[in-house]
C-alpha cells in the first residue's frame, strides 16, 4: 500500500507547489467569463492545467528525476538554454514576482502597505524558507498545504452554498472551452512539472533508501505515481470549485481586477470577516509556490550556471534580489509579459511531454519483453 506518510506528504507538496499564483487567478477568471457554461470551462482548463502537467511529471519520474536525462534528446546546449528560459520565467523574472503581485492584491483591501515594502518582506521570508534546501518539501507538504487546503475548501463549499445559479452564457460553448484551454497555459504547470518532478523524486529517494544508500527505483515510481494521483485529484477539485465559484458571482465581479478577484468573491460569499482570512490564505499559497521556485532557480544558478563558483546561499540572495526588482513592475505587466512567451513555448512542450511518456512506456514494455524471453530461454536450457 503506497498511500503512506511519504506518499501523502509528496502528494500534498506537489499540489501546493502547483497551486500558486496563476492557479488562484485563472480558474476564477475562466468561471467569470463562462457563466452557465462553466462545465465546458472546467473540462478545458483541466486538460491543460491538470492532464498535461501530470504527463510532464510522469515523464520526469520515468527519467529518474533527472532533468538532463529528460531533455537529453534535444542536445546538451538546447537543453541548457531551454532550462534557463523555463526557470527564468517561473522564477525571479516571472511567476515568483506574480506570486508577490497576487499576494499584495489579496491584502491591499485590508492594508495600505506600499508594494515595495510588502515585496521586501515576502522575499525575505521566502529566502529564509529556502536557506536549508533539504527541508523545503517537508515544510510545504506538512505545514503550508494543510492550511491552504482548509482555507480553499471552506471558501469553495460555503461560497457555492450561498451562491445563486449562474446567468446564461453569452458566448458559444466552443469559444468558452477554447478560452479555458488557453488560460490553462497561464498556470505554467507543465513547465513547473519538469522541475517539481525532480524535487518530489529526490524527496522520495531520500526517504526510502536503505542503510547502504541504495534506492529501489520501482518503489520510487510507485510512490511518485500515487503522489501524482493525489496532487492531480486535488488540483482538479480545486479548479472545478473555483470555476463554479467564478461563474456564480460573475455578474457581481465583472469589473474587479484579476489579482483582487478571489478576495472580492470571498467578501461576497462569506462577508467582510472572510476577507483577511482569505487574503492570508492567498499569501500562504503563493509563498509555497515561490519557495520551491526560488530553490529551483538557486540550485540551477549554483550548479549549472556558475559550476559551484557561486555558493547556494549566494544564489538564494541573487534570486530573491532579482525577484524583488521584477515584482515592482506590477501584476498586470508581469502577466502580459509571460503570455507572449507561453503562446509559442507551451504547445511545443506539450508535444514533447506526450512523446516522453510514450517513449518511456515503450521502453519499459520492451525491457519486460526482453527479460521474459531471457527467462524462458534459461528455463528451456535447464
Amino acid at each position: 500500500m503506497f498511500f503512506n506518510k511519504i506518499t501523502l506528504t509528496a502528494g500534498f507538496a506537489l499540489f501546493s507547489m502547483f497551486f500558486g499564483s496563476g492557479n488562484l487567478i485563472f480558474p476564477l477568471n475562466v468561471g467569470r467569463e463562462s457563466f452557465s457554461a462553466y462545465p465546458y470551462a472546467i473540462l478545458g482548463l483541466c486538460l491543460t492545467a491538470v492532464l498535461v502537467p501530470v504527463l510532464g511529471f510522469l515523464g520526469m519520474v520515468f527519467s529518474g528525476g533527472d532533468r538532463v536525462a529528460y531533455f537529453k534528446k534535444l542536445g546538451k546546449y538546447p537543453t541548457f538554454f531551454l532550462t534557463l528560459l523555463m526557470l527564468s520565467l517561473m522564477g525571479p523574472f516571472g511567476v515568483m514576482p506574480r506570486c508577490i503581485g497576487l499576494s499584495y492584491g489579496g491584502l491591499m483591501l485590508i492594508s495600505n502597505m506600499p508594494l515595495w515594502a510588502f515585496s521586501a518582506g515576502f522575499c525575505l521570508l521566502t529566502g529564509i524558507l529556502v536557506w536549508r534546501p533539504n527541508k523545503v518539501v517537508s515544510i510545504i507538504g506538512v505545514f503550508l498545504t494543510p492550511f491552504k487546503l482548509g482555507g480553499l475548501f471552506l471558501l469553495t463549499v460555503t461560497g457555492l452554498y450561498f451562491s445563486t445559479p449562474p446567468i446564461n452564457a453569452t458566448a458559444p460553448t466552443f469559444e468558452i472551452f477554447s478560452n479555458s484551454i488557453s488560460q490553462g497555459y497561464q498556470t505554467m504547470d507543465l513547465l513547473a512539472a519538469f522541475f517539481f518532478g525532480c524535487t518530489i523524486v529526490e524527496f522520495i529517494k531520500n526517504r526510502i533508501k536503505d542503510k547502504h544508500g541504495n534506492v529501489d527505483m520501482q518503489k520510487v515510481i510507485h510512490h511518485s505515481f500515487y503522489a501524482g494521483l493525489i496532487g492531480a485529484s486535488l488540483l482538479g477539485c480545486a479548479y472545478a470549485g473555483f470555476i463554479a465559484l467564478g461563474a456564480s458571482y460573475a455578474d457581481q465581479v465583472m469589473n474587479v481586477s484579476p489579482e483582487s478577484l478571489l478576495v472580492t468573491v470571498s467578501g461576497l460569499a462569506l462577508g467582510p470577516v472572510a476577507i483577511p482570512i482569505v487574503g492570508f490564505t492567498i499569501c500562504v499559497s503563493c509563498l509555497a509556490t515561490a519557495t520551491i521556485l526560488a530553490k529551483l532557480f538557486a540550485d540551477f544558478l549554483h550548479h549549472d550556471m556558475s559550476q559551484n563558483k557561486i555558493s547556494y546561499h549566494q544564489s538564494v540572495i541573487i534570486t530573491m534580489t532579482v525577484c524583488f526588482i521584477f515584482s515592482l513592475l506590477g501584476f498586470k505587466m508581469i502577466v502580459g509579459m509571460l503570455a507572449g512567451f507561453l503562446s509559442w513555448l507551451y504547445p511545443l512542450l506539450i508535444l514533447y511531454a506526450v512523446y516522453k511518456v510514450y517513449d518511456s512506456v515503450r521502453n519499459m514494455n520492451s525491457t519486460d519483453t526482453t527479460l521474459k524471453k531471457e527467462k524462458d530461454n534459461e528455463t528451456l536450457s535447464a
